[in-house]
């Protein structure tokens, strides 16, 4: 062995980047989420020195207590086939359900005692980044566990264990779907290490109708409260998505009663904005670094008194991440503006009504004198609902973007997540695309005017979106409003320097207008981004050039047809041997293509 494989650092360094290391095949990509890595198994098994950091590698994210609780003996348990959830076209497998079948004795526990340990977050995937916090939380319920727990079986554990904890030295617990079934042993895994603890279900989980009884909410309510005695040592509360007003007070009970408050990132939108009071004591204090802030207008417009010397010397001193939940988003820029300085890695904005334009440029200068330049990573700004005096569709030029607009936000160099969602005419030109490539050359995901239609033809072509694909080759999804028809690329040597995205997955034109005719689009697509695996495109009602408006569905699965021969002409059994490949070459029934169609004409 290597001599600075004995180095703990270094070996511990290695292991990270085998934990994210994607999947060997045709669609793989580091944003994809893993249950299980294999590799780091078999490393455990090939030496005595590797056998310990390996295993401590392997068992620190777990999505469930299933692996954990198959280390009891054979005789102690059984898997049934059960399917709580309907399995998707690409997880066909038969998920199983754990259940003990007889008393467990002390021996019974040695092996769960030499693996439980090592376990330092629960309900989690391997290879969560940070830049997915906004939205990884509802994998749980898109990605299906394959064995999970009857809720029985939690409960004679704890009976069994006779002991405080399962898992002592948890780090970050979250409480999704499958676990709300035994909220009331939840503190059998608030150990004294425990951090962080999450709870994520889904929004149609909390309906009346969902499959959450309302008693659990009270439950829950009431574990909130006593949450602060019960784990002295917990530093960040997370709550996903907006709950009853029963559980909105218990969480704040829980900022005040937390001794080292890091995280408060409670969602309260649906039901009850957060008070002034709670807002000042959350900006005193001197360690939190993430929070989640619904405002109602006064309090809005009271933020340059809330905030102000000497109520509140250095507001929000350590923050890095937040969501900020505003009627307008000149409030958001003064919440910006009395942080002074920050270092701020994601900054997420909901607002309930459009801002002109002037307001979009004035949050990003705030941004750029505010936040040290090589930490932000992330910003999205998203208006989901239309309010009244918002509902004409008639667009004042004060509503209009351009390239001008997003001059101060460029110069953050790291960015790598871009989301601009609000209903705004998007001017972003050729050379707009060009220069974000340049001044965002790590970017993962980028959308602009995102789920809202814009009024007008954009001037930028498919010359603009090659440089921007090619010059951002992480870029995994990309969403955004230009003229189709204009520019087609047939061949990278149509614009010099163009290098194929091989990471770009998702590719959506929203309303931008279609060609006729779907194969340019499909071989322009494919010149620069060959493994795109899916195209989504809302069509231009108003365009009388374009395809029929009220069928862009059908257009889209024309390109996928065509995208489908042009990987198996191109890459050959590297596609048709992929496991997604064949789904989609089987899928394919091929009457929508020319036989007589040749892309390489």
């Amino acid at each position: 062995m290597h001599h600075c494989l004995l180095l703990p650092d270094i070996l511990s360094r290695i292991l990270d980047f085998l934990l994210v290391s994607p999947p060997d095949d045709f669609y793989a990509t580091c944003q994809q989420l893993e249950d299980k890595n294999p590799s780091i198994a078999s490393l455990a098994r090939t030496c005595r020195g590797l056998l310990e950091p390996s295993l401590d590698a392997l068992w620190r994210v777990q999505r469930t207590l299933a692996p954990l609780v198959k280390t009891l003996p054979s005789d102690a348990y059984e898997e049934t086939i059960d399917r709580p959830v309907p399995a998707s076209t690409y997880t066909a497998a038969p998920c199983y359900e754990i259940r003990l079948t007889r008393p467990l004795t002390k021996s019974d526990w040695c092996r769960f005692d030499y693996y439980a340990p090592r376990i330092k977050a629960l309900g989690f995937f391997h290879n969560e980044h940070e830049d997915q916090e906004g939205d990884s939380w509802t994998m749980p319920s898109v990605f299906p566990r394959d064995r999970e727990l009857f809720w029985k079986t939690v409960l004679q554990l704890s009976v069994y264990r006779r002991g405080l904890w399962l898992l002592p030295n948890l780090v970050r617990l979250r409480w999704n779907l499958y676990d709300f079934l035994y909220t009331d042993h939840a503190p059998l895994f608030f150990g004294p290490s425990l951090r962080t603890i999450a709870f994520a279900l889904e929004p149609g989980h909390l309906d009346p109708c969902g499959i959450c009884d309302p008693l659990w909410e009270k439950d829950m309510a009431l574990l909130l409260k006593g949450l602060a005695a019960l784990c002295p040592g917990l530093t960040e509360l997370e709550i996903y998505p907006a709950y009853s007003g029963e559980i909105v007070p218990s969480a704040s009970h829980f900022a005040y009663e937390c001794r080292h408050l890091e995280g408060y990132y409670v969602n309260t939108s649906k039901y009850q904005p957060i008070k002034p009071d709670l807002l000042e004591y959350l900006a005193s204090k001197p360690f939190l670094r993430k929070v989640f802030l619904s405002l109602d207008p006064d309090t809005a417009d009271s933020l340059p008194v809330i905030l102000a010397p000497p109520r509140v010397p250095h507001p929000f001193s350590s923050l890095q991440v937040f969501y900020l939940k505003v009627p307008h988003l000149h409030s958001c820029t003064t919440f910006i503006e009395s942080m002074q300085h920050c270092r701020l890695f994601s900054a997420a904005v909901e607002v309930d009504h459009r801002p002109a334009a002037t307001d979009v440029y004035d949050f990003f200068v705030a941004l750029e004198r505010s936040c040290a330049k090589h930490t932000l990573h992330v910003c999205r700004l998203n208006q989901y609902r239309l309010a009244d005096e918002d509902s004409d569709i008639a667009l004042h030029p004060e509503h209009s973007m351009d390239g001008g607009i997003l001059k101060p936000i460029l110069r953050f160099p790291n960015m790598r997540i871009f989301i601009f969602g609000i209903p705004m005419c998007g001017w972003l030109t050729d050379e707009d695309f060009n220069h974000i490539g340049k001044c965002w050359p790590g970017l993962v995901g980028f959308a602009f005017i995102d789920r809202w239609a814009t009024i007008g033809i954009s001037p930028a072509t498919w010359k603009g979106v090659a440089s921007l694909v090619s010059q951002a080759p992480l870029l995994h999804d990309l969403r955004l409003t230009f003229d189709t028809r204009r520019n087609f690329i047939t061949k990278p040597s149509d614009i010099p320097g163009l290098r194929p995205n091989h990471r770009l997955r998702y590719f959506e034109v929203l309303c931008s207008v279609l060609p006729e005719d779907p194969g340019p689009f499909a071989l322009s697509l494919f010149t620069i981004a060959p493994r795109v695996m899916q195209v989504k495109g809302g069509g231009w009602p108003t365009d009388p050039d374009g395809i029929p408006s009220e069928d862009p569905y059908a257009f889209c699965e024309q390109v996928h047809g065509l995208m489908f021969r042009l990987r198996c002409e191109r890459f050959g059994d590297e596609y048709i041997s992929d496991k997604i490949g064949k789904m989609e070459i089987t899928d394919d029934s091929g009457d929508t293509l020319p036989s007589e169609w040749n892309p390489w004409k």
